[in-house]
């Protein structure tokens, strides 16, 4: 199996700001008294610390996690704003005490999640914008959507995973053997990314990432759990096929296709499915005052041909 991750400078990752993530518990009947009226309270602490505060589902139903975000100056001040908001002697159970969060998915759970649930759909009936992130040949590519509201929240993430996974030391590998299926995270190329295993030998596991498509093999001892708060952003990445075309195998069909489509916003519109369930697509770039289909173009090229019969919807 070959590699396909495309471009992956381009994934929305963390400059080298120290940001930090001090996360503590609230219970659950004051959590509307945090955040105020139409969010007066927590956009008043962005506003005068420029922290961000964001409140996250618990295991136990009587709270919620509070989540402050920024620098470590930005962070003390609005633990300070809070804390004037709540003084201990009338609110004794918002303790503002650091809770590790380091909680992975149950291992029973890891190997049933559904990604198809999680994952961010083409519409159909629609032109949709799309960055293409990774490139499988002249025909299959994994798209994201820049458009959707989830996207926005892909930066976060991935600044999250990195100060939290660090070196990987700290947190719970795979129980073994690790089942075909699971999700989990994994560190590529200095990034830890979100990450579904296709198959293991031999303690190299082939993974899809699915927040940038593509597939790569990382060692199986390398791979860790998934936190439980990192599976309520929807999967990013999206496979689709170029629809009525067939990629010519040759030594420079998937370069030719990585230029078309590399550092755009194009244009896709889902025009059938496969069995499985995957969009077929035609795919549009603009160029000045045109827009060019690339399904034609690479056919154009010669790295393409079309197909004798339409593909099955």
């Amino acid at each position: 199996e070959p590699e396909t991750l495309f471009n992956p400078s381009t994934f929305p990752i963390s400059s080298h700001e120290q940001y930090i993530f001090y996360e503590f518990e609230i219970p659950q009947t004051l959590v509307g008294r945090l955040i105020g009226r139409k969010g007066a309270f927590v956009n008043k602490i962005k506003a005068t610390t420029d922290a961000t505060v964001i409140v996250h589902p618990h295991r136990n139903r009587r709270f919620k996690l509070c989540s402050v975000e920024g620098t470590k100056r930005q962070v003390k001040a609005a633990l300070g704003m809070i804390r004037e908001y709540f003084p201990l002697n009338r609110y004794p159970d918002i303790t503002l005490e650091q809770v590790l969060t380091q909680q992975p998915v149950p291992t029973q759970l890891q190997p049933t999640l559904n990604t198809q649930t999680l994952q961010i759909e083409l519409t159909a009936g629609v032109v949709v914008e799309v960055r293409v992130s990774a490139v499988v040949s002249a025909g299959e590519l994994w798209v994201q959507q820049p458009l959707h509201p989830s996207y926005s929240a892909l930066h976060r993430l991935q600044s999250c995973m990195n100060l939290n996974y660090g070196d990987g030391s700290s947190t719970p590998s795979l129980p073994i053997p690790v089942q075909d299926g699971t999700v989990c995270v994994a560190q590529i190329k200095g990034q830890w990314m979100r990450c579904q295993v296709l198959n293991t030998v031999d303690n190299v596991s082939l993974v899809v990432l699915l927040d940038v498509g593509g597939t790569t093999s990382v060692l199986t001892s390398s791979l860790r759990q998934v936190r439980y708060d990192y599976m309520t952003l929807p999967f990013q990445a999206t496979q689709c096929f170029l629809h009525g075309i067939e990629p010519v195998i040759d030594d420079t069909s998937v370069a030719v296709m990585e230029e078309l489509v590399s550092d755009t916003i194009l244009f896709a519109n889902v025009v059938s499915y496969t069995e499985d369930g995957v969009p077929l697509v035609n795919l549009y770039r603009r160029d000045s005052d045109q827009y060019v289909h690339l399904n034609e173009k690479l056919v154009l090229l010669g790295h393409a041909q079309w197909m004798s019969q339409e593909p099955s919807g």
